[in-house]
């Protein structure tokens, strides 16, 4: 935790310790030091400290000067303390020491014209700085005193700064009705110079010319009796403070009024994207001034000139510059317009209202328009809600404390029923009455964009609130709604509690300030507390199964970068064995050509025999058909004889079937006839054996004639044989004889 900021817990509760305890007056006690480590354990961060409201001044701003030198803290929120000038010092000590410093909050804390212009010339030099909040609001205990002098050197090195981004001054009496406030007769005026390092001289032309003019600049009698804490201010005086007003020739860029320099800063500088200036005396016409540099602006995003009794020119000029800007004749990209308490207008006077509300229903850009205590009544509603009606980007919608009635609430929340993106409405401090609130509660019922709803001191009644809780059960969007300071009873507000009993999404409900028990309040407050909880349970799920999701996309990756790991290897293997295989293939390339030659040579050869193989088969084929052709006549007639000798069976078969049928009739005839069929029968065996005899001397003539045609097969082979090599000597002697 303070390891982060560079400095051990060791010299946090040492010298920050003791530096606390002489600007806070504890005693050193037990109970201190568990205070202080709890305010330090709270306040210290992730390169950040954040002390806000805790008593701090100089002492512990001298300490943390020592201990955070060449730090890399980004941030330092010590709003709301005592630093004063002498600790705005020291902080200057401490900003020009840590140069990645990105926010830098000194709003209320006593710190004067001494102070303020010390911190300016550090700021001038710092390269990285984006957020310089120095203001204060009127309830502050310890607002800052910056005056004109002070606000147009700070402003200057704002000028000087290419990083700037956020700027509050509020709380300044930088406009022409603060320095008529101030113009009560004090001293001439000084420029003090810039905090030394050591002994060292000031780096700048500039600086030293201010310090010869602050040489040369006489003191007043309680400057020359010296005072203590800053060293600057100690040879100042208490007066150091009565800074002179008079804007002639005050600053090192010459400028007259801070505004010039505002308005200057604002048109020219690419960075500056929110300005806060509440409360800061501005009249019309600085005001004018402003919004003109705004209109060349490219970067503004966000203004706030709340506090400064401006009129209805201002709105006017905040109109003609959304209608620039919608023409494309300025590059302004200002998305936010808060004009809390400026009386823009006189309600029920008549009055027409600001160019600003019909601009709206041109623009694109603007997403929150406060108009709090302006005067706004109901005929101002009916062009603003006209405007509304074709305005699809406007988000927060601020109208406190104007005199705006049932009529214009009725207006509104016929256009609330078709935006589609506004997400905040106050009409805290109106008279609705419970037909305005009526109104709104039939369009919760349809309305699924709204988020936050102020409807406090609007002269509620019970009709009101018991037509919200019936809305309520409806709507699935509103998670903050304010009915505080109404007049509903108690009964009402149990009506209320009830509905309100089936609803899940409603997260905020103000009910203080109403006739009605603590019960009641108490019921609404668990019911609230309940949605909350489930609203934070569900931001729980989402982010558990977000986190199983990017667990899951993180498994992925380990197995896609372990795939792509053995893609390389086999990649690296896969060129190895490539050239390996190129190797080989050249290799095998000149084998296989050595074969491929010998291959054609022994083709060549083949190709010779196979020649001489079919002439020979041609005589042979020549030979063999003759063979066949004797066979064939041969065969022929030994089918001849074949068939003579089938034909003879046939007849001895047909014999033997009468003889048979004989046989037959004997056995029926009785033994008379046996004598004679035996007679008769030994003559046709004697018969079957001489036919007997006769187809065996056919066989043995059939042997012959197979016996004869073999021998001729073999004669007829040995010849083809004996016919061959003369055959081959003949040819070669032709080839030799030609």
């Amino acid at each position: 935790m303070f390891a982060s900021v560079g400095i051990t817990e060791e010299q946090v509760f040492g010298d920050l310790y003791h530096a606390w305890l002489k600007d806070t007056g504890e005693k050193n006690t037990n109970d201190s030091r568990k205070l202080f480590r709890e305010v330090m354990e709270h306040g210290f961060g992730e390169r950040q400290i954040t002390l806000r409201k805790e008593r701090l001044g100089a002492n512990v701003a001298a300490s943390l000067a020592a201990l955070l030198h060449r730090s890399p803290l980004s941030r330092l929120d010590l709003h709301g303390n005592t630093l004063r000038d002498a600790g705005c010092e020291m902080i200057a000590y401490l900003i020009r020491d840590i140069p990645n410093l990105l926010y830098l909050d000194l709003g209320a804390n006593d710190i004067g014209p001494l102070g303020m212009q010390t911190l300016s010339y550090v700021l001038s030099g710092h390269k990285k700085l984006q957020t310089i909040i120095l203001g204060s609001s009127k309830h502050d205990a310890y607002a800052n005193r910056i005056n004109a002098s002070s606000a147009i050197l700070l402003l200057e090195s704002c000028l000087r700064s290419r990083t700037l981004r956020h700027l509050d001054l509020s709380g300044s009496m930088i406009g022409e009705h603060g320095s008529k406030v101030k113009s009560n007769g004090t001293t001439p005026g000084f420029i003090v110079g810039p905090p030394r390092r050591n002994s060292e001289q000031p780096s700048s032309s500039v600086a030293r010319r201010n310090q010869i003019g602050f040489m040369k600049t006489p003191l007043t009698p309680a400057a020359a009796s010296g005072g203590a804490g800053n060293p600057v201010s100690a040879d100042m005086g208490d007066d150091a403070n009565n800074l002179n007003d008079d804007h002639s020739g005050v600053g090192n860029g010459g400028y007259c009024r801070p505004v010039d320099v505002l308005a200057e800063l604002i048109s020219t500088s690419s960075t500056l994207t929110t300005l806060k200036l509440r409360e800061v005396m501005l009249t019309t016409s600085e005001a004018l001034r402003l919004v003109t540099a705004a209109r060349e602006s490219s970067s503004l995003a966000f203004i706030d000139l709340s506090g400064n009794a401006l009129t209805r020119a201002v709105g006017d000029a905040f109109g003609e510059l959304i209608r620039a800007r919608a023409g494309f004749q300025s590059p302004s990209a200002l998305h936010t317009i808060l004009l809390n308490n400026n009386p823009l207008m006189r309600s029920n006077r008549g009055m027409p209202p600001p160019l600003l509300f019909s601009a709206l229903s041109r623009d694109s850009i603007l997403v929150q328009l406060h108009l709090d205590s302006c005067g706004i009544d109901d005929a101002a509603m009916e062009p603003l809600c006209l405007a509304l009606g074709s305005n699809n980007q406007l988000q927060s919608l601020h109208l406190k404390n104007n005199a705006i009635t049932a009529t214009g609430a009725v207006s509104l929340a016929r256009v609330l029923y078709r935006h589609s993106h506004l997400m905040d409405v106050s009409l805290e401090g109106n008279v609705l009455k419970d037909e305005g609130i009526c109104a709104f509660a039939q369009m919760l019922e349809c309305n699924s964009t709204l988020l936050s709803l102020n409807l406090a001191r609007t002269w509620m009644g019970e009709c009101g609130v018991v037509a919200l809780g019936v809305s309520l059960n409806k709507n699935k969007m509103l998670q903050r709604l304010q009915i505080d300071d109404n007049h509903f009873t108690d009964e009402a507000g149990e009506a209320f509690a009830a509905l309100l009993e089936s609803n899940r999404f409603l997260l905020r409900c103000g009910l203080s300030g109403n006739s009605m028990g603590f019960h009641t309040v108490l019921r609404v407050e668990k019911i609230t507390a309940r949605n909350r909880e489930e609203y934070r349970n569900a931001e729980k799920v989402d982010l558990e199964k977000n986190v199983i999701h990017l667990h899951y996309q993180m498994y992925k990756l380990d197995e896609a970068r372990t795939e792509l790991e053995n893609l390389r290897q086999r990649k690296i293997e896969m060129g190895r064995t490539l050239d390996a295989f190129e190797v080989q293939f050249k290799q095998e390339t000149s084998n296989v050509a050595k074969k491929l030659q010998d291959l054609q040579e022994a083709l060549a050869g083949c190709m010779e025999k196979e020649a001489h193989c079919l002439n020979e088969k041609r005589r042979l084929d020549d030979e063999l058909e003759q063979a066949h052709k004797k066979a064939e006549v041969d065969m022929e007639t030994l089918k001849e004889r074949l068939e003579v000798v089938a034909n003879a069976r046939e007849k001895m078969e047909e014999e033997h079937r009468n003889l048979k049928a004989q046989v037959d009739d004997m056995t029926h005839n009785g033994p008379q006839r046996e004598a004679a069929k035996r007679q008769q029968l030994r003559e046709i065996n004697e018969d079957r054996q001489q036919w007997a005899s006769q187809r065996r001397e056919y066989r043995a003539a059939i042997s012959e004639v197979q016996a004869a045609l073999k021998e001729l097969r073999e004669k007829g082979i040995e010849v083809s044989k004996a016919s061959g090599p003369k055959q081959s000597k003949k040819k070669k002697k032709k080839k030799s004889n030609a």
